[in-house]
């Protein structure tokens, strides 16, 4: 899944919705999704404030999402306070 399309659909937006909230249409949002068009800077920073993210996470083509929450041993080892 890229990662446009995660934030987005992360606050449950459509293409529309988020077109509208940047000054693009819906084809425009879909065609960045895909990889079809590159954002250009200005259209990359309303994207990410937009969706609240850094800009550089727009541009990642795969978001992975662990599906078990990570698992730490107890090693025994103590931080100095």
């Amino acid at each position: 899944m890229l990662a446009i399309r995660f934030y987005r659909l992360k606050r449950g937006w459509s293409q529309s919705t988020l077109g509208d909230r940047v000054g693009q249409n819906q084809t425009a949002i879909s065609f960045i999704e895909t990889g079809r068009r590159i954002p250009d800077e200005d259209l990359l920073n309303r994207l990410a404030v937009a969706l609240d993210v850094f800009p550089a996470y727009i541009l990642l083509r795969k978001i992975e999402i662990p599906t078990q929450p990570p698992v730490f041993k107890d090693t025994g080892e103590r931080v100095a306070s």
